[in-house]
């Protein structure tokens, strides 16, 4: 190989990044995680207290599923469960809105569905916060 020019990093540096240690995960991404798993279960939940409408308890137990499959996603540090996470709280509010417009809203359903709400938009901010950021660059980049 010849000389490296001035402007290139060093091949050897480039080659050996991933042995610099990972660093510790921010309390932000174990809260985000801890939030994010806790509302997957709650979603399950849910999905048992539909009424026998198959369609609504698959569509929860689906959702559950994701969402817990994004939480160990997101702990191992990949960025993409972020994207879906903020996807499922905006979709969380839409659908908090639109029941409790309905006629005959209340119950343990519509309160539950108002804590998950509630819960993923928390959740969301802590996924979006500078720490969190700047720990999942780093083990993006580390890998």
């Amino acid at each position: 190989m010849g000389p490296v020019p001035a402007a290139i990093p060093n091949v050897r540096e480039v080659n050996h990044a991933h042995d610099v240690p990972r660093p510790a995960r921010p309390a932000t991404v174990t809260a985000a995680v801890t939030c994010w798993a806790v509302l997957g279960g709650l979603m399950a939940v849910l999905g048992f207290l539909q009424p026998p409408m198959y369609f609504f308890t698959i569509m929860w137990w689906a959702l559950s599923a994701s969402v817990l499959v994004g939480a160990v996603k997101l702990r191992a540090g990949f960025r993409g469960p972020r994207y879906g996470f903020s996807i499922v709280a905006v979709a969380m509010l839409v659908t908090t809105t639109a029941v409790s417009a309905m006629p005959g809203a209340g119950g343990v359903r519509t309160t539950l569905l108002i804590l998950i709400t509630a819960g993923s938009a928390i959740a969301t901010v802590l996924v979006w916060l500078p720490a969190t950021s700047r720990y999942i660059r780093y083990v993006r980049l580390g890998r």
